[in-house]
């Protein structure tokens, strides 16, 4: 160790003493080392309240080494992404009751008035990114299956769709046929809402593939999806029948959305400018395409297309 150096210190280390047994000054060593077989792997091991390390344990025909690897930024990514996550499912669960025109009193606020009552009843205006997503070449195969296998297959590809923008921080707004649409940004996230659309369109697409591999080594039918992505003011609020209601968009990013999807080859996903402006992460994946048509508005349209 005082060889190759390194902070030593960072990790608990003070006073080596070469040609001393290494296990009998290190406090994590102890007990591991001479290494009686194979290799050892301790990820995460604190030896301050502030720090962490990976520790890696293997023998060569040197002896035994010892590989220690700050992990302390590591741990809190993964205590983020867990925090994340677990906001995220109580969001989706609190979303799901309120589909279900349940939950009249939930969680209130300081003022004791439920946000999500306020919302229901008087709608907003939010910077969302609206989704949409259409199984290609669906309507053509329901006319030659029976309604059982068509409809089967149908939600086959559905759950998969459906399930990506729900698990990505989404609101599912409708299902119409063979076709999905989501809104991202209602839910607070770290993510701007581009982010997170764009996320689950490429993830969508990576779980349309996974499922046509199984389904063509079955030697049952395939189907890619088009997708088309839109980012912009939109009002939003709860529509329907006293006795059901349901979440719902309505806007210019609305309308671009769908008519970028239409537009969209099988395996591709059309993004319009607002949206690339707002992506935080790498944007290279996608590249200026043609010119899109909305309302006699020329658009700039960005394309990113799937593997097949």
């Amino acid at each position: 160790m005082l060889d190759w150096g390194g902070n030593i210190e960072a990790y608990g280390i003070k006073s080596l003493r070469r040609n001393q047994p290494v296990g009998q000054q290190v406090f994590f060593l102890n007990d591991f080392l001479p290494l009686k077989h194979g290799s050892l792997y301790f990820p995460c091991v604190k030896p301050s309240a502030q720090f962490s390390t990976d520790i890696h344990i293997f023998h060569t025909d040197d002896g035994d080494w010892t590989l220690l690897l700050d992990a302390t930024e590591e741990e809190l990514r993964q205590k983020r992404l867990q925090q994340k996550g677990n906001e995220v499912r109580l969001l989706r669960k609190e979303l799901e009751r309120m589909l279900e025109g349940v939950n009249k009193d939930s969680q209130k606020d300081e003022t004791g008035t439920s946000p999500i009552i306020m919302f229901r009843e008087l709608g907003e205006f939010r910077d969302v990114a609206v989704l949409f997503a259409d199984i290609d070449k669906f309507t053509t195969y329901s006319e030659t299956e029976s309604p059982e296998v068509m409809l089967k297959t149908l939600n086959y590809f559905l759950d998969a769709m459906v399930r990506t923008i729900t698990d990505g921080a989404g609101v599912l707004d409708k299902i119409i046929g063979d076709a999905v649409m989501g809104i991202f940004g209602l839910t607070p996230t770290t993510d701007t809402a581009a982010d997170l659309a764009v996320k689950a369109g490429i993830k969508m697409q990576v779980n349309i593939a996974e499922l046509n591999i199984l389904r063509r080594s079955t030697g049952q039918s395939t189907f890619n999806i088009s997708i088309g992505i839109a980012s912009g003011p939109v009002a939003v609020g709860m529509i329907g029948a006293p006795y059901r209601k349901t979440i719902s968009a309505i806007g210019s990013a609305v309308n671009i959305a769908a008519g970028l999807q239409k537009q969209a080859c099988p395996c591709e996903i059309l993004i319009d400018s607002a949206t690339l402006q707002n992506i935080r992460e790498d944007r290279s994946c996608f590249s200026k395409t043609h010119k899109f048509t909305n309302k006699h508005e020329s658009l700039t349209a960005y394309s990113y297309k799937a593997p097949l």
